[in-house]
C-alpha cells in the first residue's frame, strides 16, 4: 500500500513537496519561494528621496552636510550687512545733523542773534546821547560838544535802526514767513471776492482763523511792537531837542519844559522801548540756544548708535571670518580683513568727530551766545546809568562842565563773540569731507563682504 503523497512510482507528488501549497491564502502571501530572483524596484521606491549623506569623522559624532550650512553663511552676511548699515545711517545722521547746526546756527542765525543782543544796548546808547544834548542846549561856548553829541546821537540811532530791522528779519525767519494772502498776491481777485460777497454773502470767503495770545506774542509780533515802541520815542527824543534848540538855554541851565520833554522820552524808552528790544533778544538767544541743544542731543543718541553698530558689525565680521575658516579651512579671507580693518578706522574716526561735534555745539552756546547776551544786558545796564547820571547834571554851566563823554566797552563781548566763531570754525574743520566718505565707505564695504562671501556660497551651487 503507497504512503501518502507518494506515486505509484516513487515520486513525491507536487503538493507533498509544497507545505505553503497547501497552506490557505499561500498563493497571496506574497513569500518569495527560495531560489527565486528577487524583484525590481517599484513604482513608489523610485518617487521617494534618497537618504541624506552621512558625514563621518573619525571621534566625531556624524552630522549632515546640507543646506544649513549655506544659511548660517547667509545669514551672518545679512546681519554684517545690516549692523554696516546700522552704523554708517547713525554716522551719516550725526554728522548730517552737526553740520545743519553748525551752518544754521553757527554761520547764519547765530552772527544775527549777537548782533541782535546788542539793540538794547545800542537804544540805550540813543538816549545817553540824546541827554548830553538837552543838557549842553544850543551854547555857543559849548558848540564843539554839541556837534560831536548830535553825531553820535544820529550815528546810534541809525545803528538802532538796522539792529531794529535785522531783529525784524530774524524773528520772521526763525518763526517762519506767514502764507501771502489773496489780496496781497493777486488784488484783482480779491475785489472779485468782494464784490460777490457783497452781493451774496454765502459767497464771501472763508475768514482767517483769530490769532491766539501765542501768536499776538510771538517773536515777530513783538518785533513789530519794538519798531513802533522806538518811532514814538524817536518822536519825543525830537520834540525834547526841538524845545532844547529852542529854549537857547545856557549848558546845564535846562528849562522845566525840555526837562519835562526829556523825560518822557526816557521813560517811554525805559517802560516800553528796552523791555520789548530785550524780550526780541532773548526769544531771539533761547530759541538758538534750544535748537542747539536739541541738535547737540541728536548727534551724541546718533554716537551711541555708531558705537552700538559699530561693534556688532565688527562682532559680525569676526565671526564670519571664523566660521569661514573652520567650514571651509581657509587661514583667512583678505577681502573680510580689509572691511574689518575699514569699519574699524570708520568707527574710531566717527566716534571722535562726533564727540567733538557734541562739544563745539556745546561750547557755541556756553562760551558764545550766552555770554554775548549777558553782557548785552550788563552793558544795556551801563548805558542807562549814563543817561540818568547826565540827566542829574541840570543846575547850571558848572555842572554841565562835569559832562563827560559817554564811552562804551565792548571787550568781554568782543572775546564771546571770539569764542562763538572759533566754535564754529572747529566744528567745520572736524567734519571735513566725512559726509562725503559715509555712504561711498559703507557701500565699498559691503560690497566687500559679499565679494569675499560669494566664492564659497558658490561651492554649494
Amino acid at each position: 500500500m503507497a504512503s501518502p503523497g507518494v506515486t505509484p512510482s516513487g515520486t513525491a507528488s507536487p503538493d507533498a513537496a509544497s507545505p505553503d501549497a497547501a497552506s490557505p491564502g499561500a498563493a497571496s502571501s506574497g513569500a518569495v519561494p527560495s531560489g527565486a530572483a528577487a524583484p525590481g524596484p517599484g513604482a513608489a521606491d523610485l518617487l521617494e528621496p534618497p537618504a541624506p549623506t552621512l558625514l563621518l569623522t573619525p571621534g566625531r559624532r556624524p552630522r549632515l552636510r546640507g543646506p544649513s550650512t549655506v544659511n548660517r553663511l547667509r545669514l551672518l552676511v545679512a546681519v554684517t550687512v545690516a549692523a554696516l548699515v546700522l552704523a554708517f545711517g547713525a554716522l551719516a545722521v550725526g554728522t548730517s545733523t552737526a553740520q545743519s547746526a553748525i551752518d544754521d546756527t553757527g554761520q547764519d542765525t547765530g552772527p544775527r542773534i549777537i548782533a541782535t543782543a546788542d539793540l538794547p544796548r545800542a537804544l540805550a546808547e540813543t538816549d545817553a546821547h540824546l541827554a548830553a544834548l538837552v543838557l549842553l542846549g544850543d551854547d555857543p561856548s559849548r558848540a564843539d560838544e554839541r556837534s560831536a553829541a548830535l553825531e553820535a546821537y544820529q550815528d546810534s540811532g541809525r545803528t538802532a535802526a538796522a539792529l531794529l530791522l535785522g531783529a525784524h528779519d530774524l524773528a520772521v525767519d526763525i518763526e517762519g514767513r506767514p502764507e501771502p494772502t489773496v489780496a496781497a498776491t493777486d488784488p484783482a481777485a480779491a475785489a472779485i471776492e468782494g464784490e460777490a460777497a457783497a452781493q451774496d454773502p454765502a459767497d464771501a470767503p472763508t475768514p482767517a482763523p483769530a490769532a491766539t495770545p501765542e501768536d499776538a506774542h510771538g517773536a515777530t509780533a513783538q518785533a513789530l511792537d519794538l519798531a513802533e515802541a522806538y518811532g514814538r520815542y524817536r518822536e519825543l527824543a525830537g520834540r525834547a531837542l526841538t524845545l532844547s534848540e529852542e529854549s537857547d538855554h545856557p549848558a546845564g541851565a535846562v528849562p522845566d519844559d525840555v526837562a519835562a520833554a526829556r523825560a518822557e522820552a526816557a521813560t517811554h524808552l525805559r517802560e516800553e522801548v528796552l523791555p520789548l528790544a530785550e524780550a526780541v533778544s532773548a526769544d531771539a538767544t533761547d530759541t538758538a540756544v534750544r535748537r542747539t541743544g536739541e541738535a547737540r542731543d541728536t548727534v551724541a543718541t546718533a554716537r551711541t548708535a555708531v558705537a552700538l553698530g559699530s561693534a556688532a558689525a565688527l562682532g559680525t565680521l569676526i565671526a564670519l571670518q571664523v566660521f569661514l575658516a573652520r567650514r571651509f579651512r581657509r587661514t583667512f579671507s583678505p577681502a573680510l580683513l580689509v572691511a574689518t580693518a575699514v569699519t574699524a578706522i570708520y568707527t574710531y574716526t566717527g566716534v571722535t568727530v562726533m564727540g567733538t561735534q557734541t562739544e563745539v555745539l556745546e561750547r557755541m552756546t556756553a562760551d558764545g551766545l550766552t555770554p554775548v547776551a549777558a553782557e548785552a544786558a550788563v552793558r544795556t545796564a551801563d548805558t542807562v546809568e549814563a543817561a540818568d547820571t547826565t540827566d542829574e547834571l541840570r543846575g547850571g554851566t558848572a555842572a554841565a562842565g562835569s559832562l563827560a563823554p559817554y564811552q562804551d566797552d565792548p571787550d568781554a563781548a568782543e572775546e564771546a563773540a571770539a569764542a562763538f566763531s572759533a566754535s564754529v570754525a572747529a566744528g567745520d574743520a572736524a567734519i571735513g569731507g566725512l559726509g562725503f566718505l559715509i555712504p561711498v565707505s559703507m557701500l565699498s564695504i559691503a560690497v566687500v563682504v559679499v565679494v569675499g562671501t560669494a566664492p564659497r556660497l558658490a561651492e554649494y551651487r
